[in-house]
């Protein structure tokens, strides 16, 4: 519930307006947003993690099968990494949410962590993820006798700012968030 959906009170005898906040309903509603960013932010991990290690699993399979390109084992090392990277910081960023108290305060602390959270990784994607998934590309290439058809490259290497582009607009939708939470928690804060 936000503060433009507060029960609105008489107080005849002052015959002024007086809001009541639902207190319940606020902490209730705090909840539902921290669950449905932390869903986002466990989606995105999850996601990434089993990309990087299908990704290296795919590498690695060609060399243990046919016996060539072993090149790609250290393609497959590098994805490897950024799936260790990003298992190392979700166990972080969950043992950071337990240390949260469970009321209304730290509910919306805790939502509020977690959207700098998920805001840290989508800024920095293109360190952690674009990077050695670049890296990986060059590796292979660089150990291949003929180079791959421009054209066969071409959808490869556009997915790149593609990538950066629909990092961008996450960006947009957890500052919005962002902006949200914190004008929540300076209402409460202002709040007698």
């Amino acid at each position: 519930m936000d503060f433009e959906q507060m029960q609105l009170v008489w107080d005849r005898e002052k015959s002024r307006t007086l809001y009541a906040l639902d207190l319940e309903a606020l902490h209730a509603s705090v909840r539902k947003r921290g669950r449905r960013i932390a869903a986002g932010v466990e989606a995105m991990e999850i996601g990434m993690i089993a990309i990087s290690i299908f990704l290296a699993g795919f590498l690695v399979s060609e060399p243990l099968l046919r016996g060539d390109d072993p090149q790609q084992y250290a393609s497959a090392a590098v994805l490897l990494c950024v799936a260790a990277y990003l298992l190392v910081g979700r166990r972080r960023r969950r043992e950071r949410e337990r240390g949260f108290a469970s009321n209304l305060r730290g509910d919306l602390e805790r939502a509020i962590a977690q959207v700098d959270y998920h805001l840290q990784r989508v800024r920095t994607v293109h360190w952690w993820f674009f990077l050695p998934s670049f890296l990986t590309i060059v590796i292979g290439q660089a150990f291949e006798d003929e180079i791959e058809s421009t054209w066969l490259w071409l959808p490869v290497l556009a997915a790149f700012p593609f990538g950066l582009w629909v990092a961008r607009q996450e960006l947009r939708c957890h500052l919005s968030r962002k902006r949200e939470l914190e004008s929540l928690r300076a209402k409460l804060v202002d709040e007698p």
